[in-house]
């Protein structure tokens, strides 16, 4: 296993996710079959939220917001691809720009995405847990210890 401990380029989808691809390789080529990144690793772990409001902390937030993922979308598509290659299981936290920004932890193999799992978080209907989609369904088709017997993710494929 490779805990990835490098950082992403800050405020630059595409620049962090060709660092996350070359990350994989290189796990892969040092043994790795598993590569775990940190949590908001794509785009990058917002700090500049727990600073006292300016302006300059909105305009972060701003630029943040914009840099965050589709789910699915071109990113996690290319994030398979190195996984694919070098037959490694990916864990990765992304932020996703859907109805609101979200934290996620996505999880990619060599066949697949197999789980896009939410943070907890609160919100005005109460809380929605991990391994869970949008709708409140259990994303998670992918059977621990690590097998492909049941299938592919249905919102995203490598």
């Amino acid at each position: 296993m490779a805990a990835i401990q490098a950082a992403p380029v800050p405020f630059d989808r595409e620049a962090s996710t060709e660092k996350a691809c070359q990350l994989i390789g290189e796990a892969a080529e040092k043994g790795a079959t598993i590569a775990a990144f940190g949590e908001c690793w794509l785009p990058g772990y917002p700090l500049f939220a727990f600073l006292p409001p300016t302006p300059l902390r909105f305009q972060a937030g701003g630029a943040y917001i914009e840099s965050a993922l589709q789910m699915p979308g071109q990113e996690t598509t290319r994030l398979c691809k190195p996984a694919k290659k070098a037959n490694v299981d990916v864990a990765i936290g992304i932020a996703e720009l859907d109805v609101g920004l979200t934290r996620f932890q996505l999880f990619v193999g060599p066949l697949d995405i197999f789980s896009a799992a939410r943070k907890i978080v609160g919100n005005k209907n109460g809380y929605k847990g991990d391994g869970y989609d949008k709708n409140g369904n259990n994303v998670c088709d992918r059977a621990l210890p690590w097998s492909y017997q049941f299938g592919q993710h249905p919102d995203g494929q490598c």
